[in-house]
């Protein structure tokens, strides 16, 4: 059995997770289940949007030599947006982003 905190998509539910994110390589390893898990997440209401770069394998953004220049603006441009997106969403419903009080 799968522990639903190592793979989150063996979690019961995924309702209510804050929106995602999710840049996925066209050679990814663990590709099928990246995007299954995207699937579900969506099927179950929660905002995910999926970059996917074809030919450029797992985490292709974090090392320059598996990106190109172009790959790494894309992907910040797409972070942008994406940031963006849900603070105008977080303004249009009221709610309060989760803070650490350290007092």
């Amino acid at each position: 059995m799968t522990c639903q905190y190592t793979s989150p998509i063996s979690a019961p539910t995924l309702t209510g997770l804050s929106p995602m994110l999710i840049f996925i390589g066209g050679l990814e390893i663990i590709r099928q289940s990246t995007e299954q898990f995207a699937n579900k997440a969506m099927a179950e209401g929660v905002d995910v949007k999926t970059v996917v770069v074809e030919g450029r394998p797992h985490n292709y953004i974090m090392l320059d030599y598996l990106s190109t220049k172009q790959d790494r603006e894309e992907a910040y441009h797409a972070i942008g947006e994406f940031v963006l997106h849900a603070h105008h969403n977080l303004n249009q419903t009221g709610e309060q982003s989760v803070a650490c009080d350290d007092k």
